[in-house]
């Protein structure tokens, strides 16, 4: 007799298949229970190849839908990729990948890369200030970037939140008018080291 490891009834040797795999010469769960696990596989490959055909054949609409589902809650959609993004570049595969990533994008984009590393070195120093509301949406409970109309003035930005940062540069043209009318002296908040300890020591 052998008990199955599915269903957890003993069983004798005749209701399992035979295998080399294992010690005993048999699969560890019984034929009736190794045939519900096909069936059920088959099932999802089905599934699986049914709906790649369909995402296939309703792109746009899918994407619409999704857009729609991202403006009537788009935190919870923010929170989750910051939790997955999260997650990944916390293994050791993804900060490889991160690594490898940035590398690229340096060789490809220098004069993008030394406009952003230029900004942050101005921000860490005290001579830009961070706003801490988003100059399109005004919203004020969100993450503030950067954005560089032309990468040639790396002091030179707009801040905005993520969600505007990605509209802007997907060139939507709402977000486009709107940050036309909008120069980085009106935005950003630019001071002199001396200007800044001057405030400090007042506080």
């Amino acid at each position: 007799m052998k008990r199955c490891t599915k269903c957890e009834e003993e069983k004798p040797f005749e209701e399992f298949r035979k295998s080399k795999r294992y010690k005993n010469g048999f699969y560890s769960r019984c034929k009736k229970c190794m045939q519900e696990y096909e069936k059920a596989n088959e099932n999802h490959e089905k599934r699986l190849e049914s709906r790649k055909k369909y995402r296939e054949n309703n792109r746009e609409k899918i994407r619409q839908q999704d857009r729609e589902n991202y403006m009537n809650d788009p935190e919870k959609y923010r929170a989750k990729a910051r939790e997955s993004q999260k997650k990944y570049f916390q293994t050791p595969k993804g900060r490889e990948k991160y690594k490898i990533q940035s590398l690229i994008l340096r060789e490809k984009y220098p004069e993008k890369a030394r406009a952003r590393s230029l900004l942050s070195n101005a921000i860490c120093e005290g001579k830009i200030v961070r706003p801490t509301q988003c100059s399109l949406c005004l919203r004020n409970d969100v993450a503030i970037e950067g954005h560089h109309p032309d990468y040639s003035k790396p002091l030179d930005v707009i801040w905005v939140c993520k969600s505007c940062h990605i509209m802007v540069h997907g060139r939507i043209k709402h977000h486009r008018d709107r940050l036309s009318e909008k120069t980085s002296k009106e935005d950003a908040i630019v001071k002199t080291s001396e200007e800044t300890t001057r405030e400090t020591s007042e506080e």
